[in-house]
């Protein structure tokens, strides 16, 4: 559906409204053209806010990042292994006898916690 100006409504719209761009005309919203001026300072008081939001992040320190990133490695090499030796054994990723489907989900699920006990501690232990 288009407006007046030739611009299509289902496009624009959504942008408009979260911008607060349009007017309400009988239930319809119509895309108002704001000057370029209009437009920026709204622009540049978006990103203002979104700089203020950014400063209140905390920092992580790159000793904790570069352990993470050789954990996250070594454990996704190690499941991947897994996963590997399940295609051989029992002809596929999932399936397989009962015990082992267990067996295999618990040692994943052990991996993924592995991981974060590895990476929360790094990052601890480097402040």
């Amino acid at each position: 559906m288009l407006n007046a100006n030739g611009v299509r409504r289902s496009i624009v719209g959504p942008w408009c409204k979260s911008c607060g761009h349009c007017l309400a005309a009988g239930g319809k919203s119509d895309v108002r053209v704001s000057p370029p001026s209009e437009l920026l300072a709204t622009l540049s008081a978006e990103l203002q806010v979104l700089k203020d939001d950014f400063r209140d992040l905390k920092e992580v320190p790159s000793e904790s990042l570069g352990i993470s990133v050789i954990a996250f490695t070594v454990i996704a090499v190690i499941g991947i292994g897994m996963l590997m030796w399940r295609r051989v054994h029992y002809g596929g990723e999932l399936g397989g006898p009962k015990f082992a489907r267990y067996r295999d989900a618990g040692f994943l699920t052990f991996l993924w916690i592995a991981f974060l006990v590895v990476s929360i501690r790094a990052s601890m232990s480097t402040k």
